[in-house]
């Protein structure tokens, strides 16, 4: 007999607190098309030398900020020094034909481009460190010294990075062998910060100053810079601009101006605040049957997987294939099949797959030296164009796009919450007979729309996401706490200690749940930490029952890199 779960628990308002990671937007990003009939072709060959200049200009900083001397300028707003001394003719650099506030935003991305780099390599350092034994085995000082070296960018970090000893407080100067630490978390750092990033000449930006929005007979257009001074170029909007009024002015912040596939479109934000300072937010109603409790919120547990983007911990999914019968006027009673998300992303793969090997054959053709030059011609022209796989990869992008949405927006009217508990999302969803590199950026990407649309949707209704250590979710029974890999099998979960039979994707919900009820668990645990946390769970359990408690299971083996063959 399965135990039957309740709809929703009641969370500690302090512990959601503690493990909160989304606020409350205060802009909105919004996209509009350019209007290409009314595009005048003499400014779109101004934009697009212009948009070649400034992304050689961007690309330059990148590179120069790489440099000991300018790296530290990526901290926080220091690029805003950089940029003072640039002005002052401290430090004499070329730009392009740029006028003033081209390359000062310019500038002003480049910092963000190294920032975001650096910030991106310190998290996965920090995560790849606490996944191992070393990380368990350090002392409280020693970790808090980790965390604060690999927590934010600082002046102290790039001392470290340059194989120097930062400054130590009095406490940090005890602990035992702090070189060696400091030389592995430099050497963590390096494995994760990559290539130097290069900027494609796609797109350009215009902060408030060098753009104004204004209206002619009833249609929106932005006045741009252009690289002569004096000169603007007029770029005409689809739709509606939403804008503050200042002094009687249209006013935006920085904008995006993105060239794809012969069109452009414009990217920009706008705020959510109204004029008293207070968000525009729409808070989501509870049913009268909530017995709301004064320090407690309602909180659910939700689950990610490739079928379904959404479960619950009461087993509802959100986001799998639907039947629908049609309503239009000409349907004849058909019926309309929306596909689920599993199937979205089969077709996605699918499609990268096939088209990056057919690519792959061509481009070894054009290469062969013994192929005909015209039929090299032929192949450039017609088998290695970008526009129509481009277009078809934004289409189905968009589906995808489309389901998550849909999921998020139902799992909101039907099952309503304060309080959404979700995992750390690490796994790679399994897409047999597609190649390992495909499967990769698929998922990856598919996991971070997913996190993206419920953060934004769920704060901008005044909902908080909490989100818990995601080890061993899968492999734990929610009723005696056993950890086995082979509990579960797919989609089903067979307990091999009490024997309960449940669904996977329910099963890493009501963990998710338990374990941000309990104090024990933070948001950020090594493996063995949970696995440890897990056991005693488990023993506590027999004890209880009176039950002989089942050996540990082994953890899945680390699979070493296949050494080359020597020749």
């Amino acid at each position: 007999m399965k135990p039957d779960f309740p709809n929703y628990v009641y969370l500690k308002e302090s512990r959601v607190k503690e493990l909160c990671v989304n606020e409350a937007p205060a802009y909105h990003v919004g996209t509009r098309a350019v209007d290409m009939e009314h595009l005048d072709p003499e400014d779109e060959a101004v934009l697009i030398e212009l948009l070649l200049r400034w992304n050689k200009q961007v690309n330059v900083f990148v590179q120069k900020f790489e440099s000991s001397e300018w790296r530290l300028f990526v901290i926080g707003n220091g690029y805003r020094k950089l940029r003072d001394a640039l002005v002052a003719g401290k430090n004499p650099t070329s730009y392009f034909g740029l006028q003033g506030r081209q390359w000062k935003v310019a500038l002003q991305f480049a910092s963000s481009v190294q920032s975001n780099r650096w910030r991106l390599a310190q998290t996965n350092a920090l995560k790849s460190i606490k996944k191992g034994s070393r990380w368990v085995a350090l002392s409280k000082d020693a970790q808090k010294f980790v965390r604060r070296m690999l927590n934010s960018l600082s002046i102290d970090f790039f001392d470290l990075m340059d194989g120097k000893t930062p400054n130590l407080s009095d406490r940090e100067k005890g602990i035992p062998d702090i070189e060696k630490l400091c030389a592995w978390g430099r050497h963590k750092v390096q494995d994760c910060l990559g290539k130097i990033p290069e900027v494609s000449p796609t797109l350009i930006r215009f902060d408030s100053d060098s753009f104004k929005l204004e209206e002619e007979d009833g249609r929106q257009y932005l006045s741009l810079m252009s690289l002569t001074p004096g000169k603007r170029i007029k770029l005409p909007i689809l739709g509606y601009v939403p804008a503050r009024k200042i002094d009687g002015k249209n006013k935006l912040s920085t904008i995006s101006v993105i060239k794809t596939h012969g069109t452009w479109k414009v990217e920009f934000q706008y705020s959510l605040k109204k004029p008293d300072g207070s968000l525009r937010i729409k808070p989501l109603l509870l049913p009268d049957a909530y017995r709301l409790k004064d320090g407690f919120a309602v909180t659910r547990a939700l689950d990610f997987g490739l079928t379904e983007p959404l479960t619950t911990h009461d087993g509802i999914r959100f986001g799998a294939h639907e039947s629908r019968p049609d309503l239009g006027k000409r349907s004849n009673g058909r019926t309309l099949e929306i596909p689920g998300l599993g199937e979205l992303i089969e077709r996605y793969a699918q499609y990268l797959d096939r088209k990056q090997a057919e690519r792959n054959r061509f481009e070894a053709m054009v290469r062969d030296p013994d192929t005909d030059k015209k039929k090299k011609k032929h192949i450039k022209k017609n088998n290695l164009g970008s526009k129509r796989y481009e277009a078809e990869i934004c289409r189905l992008k968009a589906a995808i796009v489309c389901c998550i949405n849909r999921a998020i927006n139902n799992l909101f009217a039907r099952c309503p919450a304060n309080v959404y508990v979700i995992e750390c999302l690490s796994e790679v969803f399994d897409l047999k007979g597609i190649s390992k590199k495909v499967r990769s950026k698929l998922s990856k990407w598919c996991r971070g729309i997913i996190r993206a649309r419920l953060y934004y949707k769920a704060a901008k209704r005044g909902i908080r996401i909490v989100e818990v250590a995601a080890a061993y979710s899968s492999q734990q029974c929610p009723i005696c706490g056993h950890v086995d890999r082979n509990n579960r099998h797919g989609d089903k979960f067979h307990c091999k200690a009490c024997g309960y039979i449940g669904d996977s994707d329910q099963v890493g919900a009501l963990n998710c749940l338990k374990r941000a009820e309990s104090p024990k668990y933070e948001r950020f645990m090594s493996t063995e930490e949970v696995r440890k946390l897990c056991r005693e769970e488990y023993l506590s359990y027999c004890k209880a029952h009176n039950i002989a408690p089942l050996p540990e299971a082994r953890p899945k083996p680390k699979t070493k890199p296949r050494s080359r063959p020597r020749c």
